[in-house]
């Protein structure tokens, strides 16, 4: 109410109450869209779900039934897809409680027991960190090597010829080089 009193310009010859009501019908919609929903929803997505809402409960009365996606969306001249996509959002504009049971799930399963699970590969994010600290001690030669070999995932034969040098230099510089890394590692 006070942004519509406070924006209020009498010269331009409206009447208060003509320029409060939409003002202030405008800032409780603002809110509601901004504060109250629980997931987001781009402005688009929202805008086009309050047409959906209202085009269905006319087309309710109208018909004495509910509505077709296919009528809605002859009603607001837009896409059937469109229509699915803004009642799909209407279902999940508010999260679920993990304490719930899934709609697929037995009775005594919950979505918290199954969602905490140890993902497998979290040791390889712990040896990859590792690794990346030991990279810096080696000599630049074999830290070429380590990083064609393991990073850009080349053969032996590969970084010897980038690097104009034979397949069993390659394997040398490399196993001085992992040798290097495991004692750095384990230090």
């Amino acid at each position: 109410m006070l942004k519509a009193v406070d924006r209020f310009d009498p010269s331009l010859g409206t009447p208060f109450l003509g320029y409060a009501k939409p003002t202030i019908l405008g800032e409780l919609k603002r809110h509601f869209r901004d504060k109250v929903w629980m997931v987001r929803a781009p402005r688009s997505l929202h805008d086009l779900l309050l047409r959906v809402e209202r085009a269905s409960e006319d087309l309710t009365l109208e018909g004495g039934r509910a509505p077709t996606v296919a009528a809605i969306a002859a009603r607001l001249e837009v896409e059937p897809s469109e229509v699915l996509e803004a009642l799909e959002f209407q279902h999940d504009r508010s999260p679920v409680s993990l304490d719930l049971p899934p709609k697929d799930a037995g009775a005594d399963e919950f979505a918290s027991e199954w969602l905490g699970t140890e993902d497998a590969r979290y040791e390889n994010v712990e040896d990859r960190a590792a690794l990346l600290a030991a990279l810096p001690t080696l000599e630049a030669r074999e830290a070429e090597v380590v990083r064609l070999r393991f990073f850009d995932e080349l053969t032996q034969v590969r970084i010897a010829e980038r690097l104009g040098c034979s397949q069993m230099q390659v394997s040398r510089i490399l196993r001085r080089a992992l040798d290097g890394l495991r004692q750095e590692m384990r230090a």
